[in-house]
């Protein structure tokens, strides 16, 4: 990703991550050859206002599935 696109994810797709969550996202994308531009993967968040029970999830969407699937014929 170009700096530009990484910057658009973190303000859009992946707005409420933690620097290394960010980092984390980007990886998996990479690494699963998943577009977060064609909503293939979200990057959730929960309870992000308290640090104890805060949570990130990573979760492939149905369109991430079918290129997964198309990939592996």
């Amino acid at each position: 990703y170009t700096p530009q696109q990484l910057t658009l994810i973190r303000n859009t797709v992946a707005r409420d991550t933690t620097a290394d969550e960010f980092n984390m996202f980007v990886e998996i994308c990479r690494r699963q050859q998943l577009d977060p531009f064609r909503k293939q993967i979200h990057a959730l968040v929960f309870s992000k206002d308290d640090a104890k029970k805060r949570q990130v999830a990573f979760i492939t969407g149905i369109d991430g599935y079918r290129a997964i699937a198309k990939r592996a014929g």
